[in-house]
């Protein structure tokens, strides 16, 4: 295993087996010679960050979503050895680079084309009412532009 890439699940982040599995997970990979991508695209729970420093860090961003990626080469003893991609629910999804081995070349992944893609083959229009609002809440800001995006969509 060169990079593991782990897309957050709702129940890692909240407290429970599940968390604390995910938690051993994460330390075993910090402790190896493995690179770490973690996909946060969940707005809810508590954010999988393993180093106070890093969580600060990612605490100041004020992000809806965010990415985060650890090299094997660059890890450090403080956690600050992180590369954050901070996303805001108003942006498309970025293109982040999947670290490989030594020194070969990053291969570039376009979240926001693997969700649309994902989102057309798994036919979430079907079962998910997009008229609805989202049971977690939004910002006021946020709010009125959702309501915005829904209006148009009409």
């Amino acid at each position: 295993l060169i990079t593991l890439i782990e897309i957050v699940s709702p129940s890692n982040k909240r407290p429970g087996p599940d968390r604390r599995a995910y938690e051993t997970k994460q330390r075993e990979v910090l402790d190896s010679d493995v690179n770490l991508v973690e996909i946060d695209l969940l707005r809810d729970g508590q954010r999988l960050i393993p180093y106070p420093d890093l969580a600060a860090a990612v605490h100041q961003l004020a992000c809806d979503y965010l990415v985060l990626i650890n090299r094997q080469c660059n890890r450090l003893d403080d956690g600050m050895d992180y590369t954050l991609y901070p996303i805001s629910l108003r942006e498309s999804l970025p293109c982040v680079p999947i670290p490989l081995a030594n020194d070969d070349l990053d291969i570039p992944l376009d979240l926001q084309m693997v969700i649309q893609e994902i989102d057309r083959r798994a036919l979430y229009n079907r079962m998910i009412d997009y008229s609805r609002l989202p049971e977690s809440p939004f910002s006021p800001e946020n709010m009125a532009w959702v309501r915005e995006l829904l209006r148009a969509d009409r």
